[in-house]
């Protein structure tokens, strides 16, 4: 539903812009503001300036001069060239290996089917899990992602494409054929660099392959930065946050209106649900989110078993229905009978049996001593105990539901800032957005690098061809050579020209075609998983 709403709110933006630009005398306010360094579009979420021109003007001049900064800026663009050229053969095949298990996953697992038609995707084998062994993993707000990271990712990708630009705008004053800054800015939800070419740029495939592998090559390189600052930012993490792992998980936030937000406060620690201790496990990773999002719902999972309660006590509750009894669930005779006789189930107050002070576990009602019976809640109920430590004192929750809704509302961390003053969730929230930096930057590249005619892969291309296949003959450069007598120079030039033209074409269109299907399959995947 909010990916439709996003797809309607785009197109009803559109069609608004469109009337309005149609119409501008209609509009209450001017569809631009700004000074000439700079101007804002108000209906395209659009702001660019000329205020770098002067920058990108001295870096020309200073490279000009081919001094030290001239050599350390060709040596540097020239290895991220030869990186983005190796990364244009990665990043087809990685393009076909994801359209390889994109197929495999839709084609080779079925979806079980229901009374409700769709559900998640069960695949055949252990290896073939949806989405988990796929490369491209689809961030969208409210589905794959928290529709609460939507500001981290926007500043991430605006981080992360300002950088590429920022490539792009550097080496485009190297000699030879160094371009001329238009403007810089950003466009929701990215930046741009807006270059006037040189007029002999042609001539120097080298310098456009240059060009065009510079923003790549600025992504790879700050990948390769957050990539190698992670140790010690580890070691800056220790020093102002203590590792609680090894004893639970701190609550950093509930969910507003959540029906836990007015009995677990933030900062408590979770030290277990029902009988599975959250403490550090090699084993598992993240232990809440594996508990709370396991498949199986029966309650209690429970390796102690169930309760010894009263049997007199126990017997004189109501049974069967404890719906007209608020604040009760159904408790049954432990261990669980195939079919347990109405006698066996009752209604008790969770509370009472759980946070008893003499409780007793059991696995059977001969363990436990006297009267008392073992019981435990009926599979039905869904109850989830939280143990939880705040401050000086320790009590227990009790929640009635599907798991996963606790793992949706309530956000759990497993560190504690050493000082006072530091939000609880800054680690977090830091954590998180240098993540999404991350992996951002890295598909970046991996996407510009793709060899299509309106991405730099495609820029890259069609300088390799006028490097090994001869240049690209323009209309322009015809006719000069018919002025100049020199029409017979290259003989075979047209057919080279040609041949070129219908290898850019359908490389442009395979690899499109490739492009838009594994991103339909990759959403329809994620989307279906989600279900």
């Amino acid at each position: 539903m909010i990916a439709l709403f996003l797809l309607v709110a785009v197109v009803a933006l559109a069609l608004a812009r469109r009337y309005c630009r149609a119409n501008s005398s209609l509009l209450p306010w001017p569809t631009s503001t700004g000074s000439a360094r700079g101007r804002a579009n108000l209906l395209q979420a659009r702001w660019e300036t000329s205020a770098l021109n002067a920058f990108h003007d001295v870096l020309v001049s200073a490279f000009s001069r081919k001094g030290a900064a001239y050599s350390l800026a060709r040596i540097f663009y020239g290895v991220g060239t030869f990186v983005a050229a190796l990364g244009v053969l990665g990043s087809v095949t990685g393009l076909l290996y994801e359209a390889y298990d994109i197929a495999r996953v839709a084609f080779w697992s079925s979806p079980p089917t229901s009374a409700h038609g769709l559900a998640k995707r069960v695949p055949l084998d252990s290896s073939t899990t949806t989405g988990n062994s796929m490369v491209l993993k689809p961030l969208i707000p409210g589905l794959t992602t928290p529709l609460a990271d939507l500001p981290l990712l926007l500043i991430a990708l605006l981080l992360a494409q300002s950088f590429h630009e920022l490539g792009h705008l550097v080496a485009s004053a190297l000699p030879p054929a160094a371009a001329t800054l238009s403007r810089v800015g950003l466009a929701l939800p990215g930046a741009f660099v807006a270059l006037i070419p040189a007029a002999d740029e042609r001539r120097f495939p080298h310098t456009r392959m240059r060009n065009a592998a510079s923003g790549p090559w600025h992504n790879v390189i700050l990948w390769i930065a957050l990539y190698a600052l992670k140790g010690p930012a580890d070691g800056m993490k220790l020093l102002l946050w203590q590792d609680v792992g090894a004893q639970g998980r701190v609550v950093l936030a509930v969910e507003r209106g959540s029906p836990l937000s007015g009995h677990l406060e933030v900062g408590a620690l979770v030290t277990a649900l029902d009988d599975f201790v959250l403490a550090a496990n090699p084993s598992t990773a993240d232990p809440w989110r594996a508990y709370l999002l396991s498949d199986s719902e029966d309650s209690p999972l429970s390796s102690e078993g169930g309760w010894c309660v009263d049997e007199s006590h126990f017997l004189a509750q109501p049974a069967t229905s404890c719906t007209p009894h608020p604040g009760t669930a159904l408790f049954t005779t432990f261990p669980f009978s195939s079919f347990p006789s109405p006698s066996d189930e009752h209604c008790l107050d969770p509370l009472s049996v759980f946070r008893s002070p003499n409780v007793v576990r059991c696995t059977s009602s001969s363990i436990c001593a006297g009267t008392a019976t073992c019981v435990a809640p009926a599979r039905e109920e869904r109850l989830l105990r939280l143990t939880v430590q705040e401050r000086d004192h320790g009590h227990t929750i009790v929640w009635k539901g599907p798991r996963a809704e606790v793992y949706d509302q309530v956000r759990v961390g497993r560190y504690l800032p050493r000082i006072p003053l530091v939000p609880l969730g800054m680690l977090s929230l830091i954590t998180t957005f240098f993540m999404y930096l991350s992996s951002i930057t890295l598909a970046l590249a991996a996407l510009n690098l793709l060899p299509l005619r309106a991405l730099d892969g495609g820029v890259m291309l069609s300088a390799f061809f006028d490097m090994y296949l001869g240049r690209e003959q323009s209309a322009s450069d015809d006719l000069e050579d018919i002025e100049l007598g020199r029409s017979s120079r290259h003989p075979r030039m047209g057919r080279q020209s040609r041949w070129r033209s219908l290898i850019e074409i359908w490389v442009d269109r395979v690899v499109g075609v490739l492009v838009v299907a594994v991103l339909v399959g990759a959403l329809w995947i994620w989307v279906f998983a989600a279900i």
